[in-house]
């Protein structure tokens, strides 16, 4: 196969790693969110293929109003977002559209959470 004057199989395994992380940054913006069970007391996310559950009695800590951030990042916004650390180590990085509301309904559930603004 030849592409103009050269032949096409250079410019292939360029155009397929454009193409992955085109769909790969499409699939984060489609799918990122985070909810709250509040029967099972779990906060689940989905970000892109990345996707988990966090036991809302687990969560220690919430950092609000911050942008720098190095770990799972759910949610591509250039919004201040919240940090959610949880069981001893673990956090994850969120940016909910209503930080207030997601505050209230966690800590109705686990009074214990420390809220940091």
């Amino acid at each position: 196969m030849t592409f103009g004057r050269g032949p096409l199989l250079p410019i292939v395994p360029p155009l397929v790693i454009i193409g992955l992380s085109l769909v790969l940054i499409i699939s984060f913006l489609v799918t990122s969110y985070m909810t709250i069970d509040k029967e099972k007391k779990i906060v689940s996310y989905k970000a892109g293929p990345f996707d988990g559950e966090i036991k809302i009695d687990k969560i220690r800590k919430i950092k609000l109003n911050t942008r720098m951030y190095v770990g799972l990042k759910i949610g591509l916004s250039f919004k201040k977002g919240m940090i959610i650390y949880y069981h001893k180590y673990d956090s994850i990085y969120f940016t909910p559209k209503h930080s207030d509301d997601f505050c209230k309904q966690l800590k109705l559930i686990n009074p214990d959470i420390e809220i940091v603004p």
